[in-house]
C-alpha cells in the first residue's frame, strides 16, 4: 500500500551532501517526490512508495544518510499521496 510523508529533518544537514545521499535512498527503495534546503538551515523531504519502504527511509534519514550528516530531529506528518511524483528529485 502506498504511504505518503513528509519530514522536515534539522541539524548538520546541509552543505554536507544530505540531499544527494537522500535522493540515491530513495532510489535505492523506490521512493518517489522530492528533497530541498529549507532557509531556516533544515531540509524537507517528501517521500512516497510502499510502506514497508517508507519506514525503511524514515530509519535511515534519522540515522543520517551520508557521511558528516548530523541529524538532531525529524519532525513527520503523513500527506495525501501525490499522482503527479515520478520521480526523486533534487531542488
Amino acid at each position: 500500500m502506498e504511504q505518503a510523508v513528509r519530514l522536515k529533518v534539522y541539524g548538520l544537514v546541509q552543505g554536507v551532501g544530505f540531499r544527494w545521499a537522500t535522493r540515491r535512498l530513495a532510489v535505492q527503495l523506490g521512493i518517489v517526490g522530492f528533497v530541498i534546503n529549507e532557509t531556516d538551515g533544515s531540509v524537507s523531504i517528501e517521500a512516497q512508495g510502499e510502506e514497508m519502504n517508507i519506514r525503511k527511509f524514515i530509519t535511515q534519514i534519522e540515522i543520517g544518510p551520508s557521511n558528516g550528516t548530523k541529524v538532531h530531529h525529524v519532525k513527520i506528518a503523513s500527506v495525501g499521496v501525490n499522482p503527479d511524483y515520478t520521480t526523486f528529485k533534487i531542488y
